[in-house]
């Protein structure tokens, strides 16, 4: 069992403008580690892309990216190269690693190239880095991130770094391209170098040269594209504010998103505390026409417990359960020790403008299966097919196997306000299986209100529907929750006004049992009954009342069932003497007629068996 414990920090984020379904520049997070899993919440200065490759379009792609080149009289070393893209675009990453030379110490966080319909992008981030260690004239920053962006109508780039400083002086930043920076006459530094061409774009994030012959260059990305005169020039929906784009938002196919994903960024101390407090850097999804996830995340924590995640594979991704979020984890190292699971959550919370996006990391112990999504993360988020205002979605769930039924009691059918719908849908996937609809429609007849399912016969309650010319009086429905086919009608053989017979509904096989907590029972008003039916032919088995019947007690508020019994609760009932303490009894099925086997004392409300 997973118990992961993590508190949250979110973060206040000025985004750029840029291609991304989860663009984030970040500026906040937390994390803790503890027993169990750990969790890191943040919204950073990341970059953040989410892209579906478009086959359709007649583009040729060119990009790399690098982070981290040095150049000298003798000799040149590149870490972090991605290589080059193909010219029919995809994406290609380069594994990250920490570096440490004589001419620069740094964490490589992220290196992506990609190219998909009519743009082009390139990326490169890294953490905390020195360049020149050692030396009065040394450069030192906590993040650095670069860009390149290359359409069929513009090529732009822009590049983002936390906490400057040369030769130990604080260094502003502008947005301008090719800021100088002047390194005591010995060296000179160029933030955001930006090199445009017709068709393509450089942009290092720092250019480094020295009067000795030496060059360091921090992220280096390159793109570029080529369009055919059929493809015309920008997208359809060209984005608010300048030649931008909009998200290439993945597509949910079947509750699965095929995309991909990048970012990278810093997360800093909450004031009034200064400083960068951890970095990260991701990139993962599918590649085109990929069957199996792909790709890498790395998280560097710089506060006095230092530690490093680096991840090992991509063994899941998929759409996370809120708008624009992604979803993956695998196999990961915590400070060089194996056996660990990782799992990052991300979304895009509005783009472009200012917004809080976010971004989340869980952590679990050796020993922990890492091939699926961890017990208590979300596999799919379920929605009404026909959602309304008020509906209730929700109001009552089940599942067996990968059916789950879901009812919404109060949505509109065809003029009937709360006539309620009931769903069958895909428990991890959210598609739609089947939409089930009462046989006698009626406006508050709640249908919908209770549900369960067992194989693949599923009962549903509807007690406020008027039956046997009793208002409210209720019914139930047992349904084939592959065919949608209506199998029984349930009536209670003691129809009254307000009994709300299906206000509960169990099943097990070909065994129903269904609540009326409003009924009269033994002379006592809302005292309650409860029967059970076959499933199959609707017909009546047995009729269950409270050993301690007394108005009010609502005796069948609440069923559940087995193969060795029933339970209903009586929430209403007094018990050891107080009131409303309710009541719970255990039923035998095995004969033909019910019998009274046992009574609990609760403190009062519900009461459900898990099988």
């Amino acid at each position: 069992m997973r118990n992961p414990s993590f508190a949250d920090e979110k973060m206040n984020e000025k985004k750029h403008n840029r291609l991304a379904l989860l663009a984030v520049p970040a500026l906040l997070a937390l994390l803790m580690l503890a027993n169990g899993a750990s969790a890191v919440t943040a919204v950073a200065y990341p970059n953040h892309s989410s892209h579906l490759l478009d086959s359709g379009t007649l583009t040729t792609f060119a990009g790399s990216a690098s982070t981290l080149s040095i150049s000298t009289p003798l000799t040149s070393l590149t870490f972090g190269a991605t290589g080059t893209l193909d010219p029919s675009g995809g994406w290609v990453n380069a594994p990250m690693t920490e570096v440490q030379t004589d001419y620069a110490r740094a964490e490589l966080l992220t290196s992506v190239t990609m190219g998909s319909g009519q743009q082009a992008e390139s990326e490169a981030a890294v953490g905390s880095f020195v360049l020149l260690p050692g030396t009065t004239y040394q450069v030192t920053a906590d993040f650095a991130m670069s860009r390149a962006f290359a359409t069929c109508s513009a090529v732009w780039g822009d590049t983002a770094i936390a906490n400057l400083r040369v030769a130990g002086q604080s260094i502003y930043v502008t947005s301008a391209p090719n800021q100088v920076v002047d390194v005591l006459g010995v060296a000179r530094l160029v933030i955001n170098e930006q090199t445009p061409t017709s068709t393509g774009i450089t942009v290092n994030a720092l250019d480094l040269s020295t009067v000795t012959g030496v060059q360091v260059l921090v992220d280096s990305a390159y793109s570029s594209i080529s369009c055919t005169a059929s493809t015309g020039l920008g997208l359809s929906q060209p984005a608010v504010g300048g030649n931008h784009l909009q998200p290439m938002d993945g597509v949910p196919v079947s509750g699965v998103c095929t995309d991909f994903t990048t970012g990278g960024g810093w997360i800093p101390f909450p004031p009034p505390s200064t400083g960068t407090k951890s970095t990260f850097g991701l990139v993962a999804g599918y590649q085109s026409g990929g069957t199996t996830p792909t790709g890498e995340l790395e998280y560097h924590d710089h506060t006095s417990g230092r530690f490093d995640i680096h991840s090992l594979d991509v063994l899941y991704y998929g759409c996370g359960p809120k708008a624009n979020s992604r979803v993956f984890g695998g196999d990961a190292e915590f400070d060089h020790n194996s056996g660990f699971c990782y799992e990052a959550f991300i979304q895009d919370k509005g783009e472009p403008g200012a917004g809080s996006d976010f971004f989340q990391i869980f952590l679990w112990p050796p020993g922990t299966p890492c091939g699926s999504p961890p017990t208590g993360s979300t596999v799919t988020t379920l929605t009404s097919t026909n959602p309304r205002a008020f509906g209730h979605f929700g109001q009552s769930v089940t599942v067996t196997g990968s059916f789950a039924v879901v009812g919404a009691p109060q949505e509109t059918i065809v003029e009937q306000s709360g006539a309620g719908h009931t769903y069958v849908l895909g428990a991890t996937t959210g598609s739609p299986s089947a939409t089930f609809t009462s046989p006698f429609p009626q406006s508050g007849g709640h249908f919908g209100f209770s549900a369960d399912i067992s194989g693949t016969r599923v009962v549903v309650g509807a007690p406020g529907e008027t039956a046997s010319g009793q208002f409210g009086a209720g019914h139930a429905y047992v349904f084939n929750a592959t065919t949608g086919s209506l199998i029984a009608t349930l009536t209670s053989p003691n129809a009254q006004s307000g009994g709300e017979f299906g206000f509960s509904v169990a099943i097990s096989g070909t065994t129903v049992v269904v609540g009326a907590p409003g009924e009269t029972s033994s002379g006592h008003t809302q005292a309650g009954n409860a029967y059970i039916y076959n499933a199959t032919s609707g017909s009546l088995i047995a009729t269950l009342t409270s050993p301690n019947a007394q108005s009010g007690g609502e005796f069948g508020f609440s069923v559940a069932i087995s193969s060795s019994g029933v339970i209903v609760g009586a929430p209403g009932e007094t018990s050891s003497g107080l009131t409303q303490a309710g009541n719970a009894y255990s039923f035998s099925t095995a004969g033909s007629t019910a019998s009274y086997t046992n009574e609990n004392t609760l403190g009062g409300g519900n009461i459900e068996i898990q099988q």
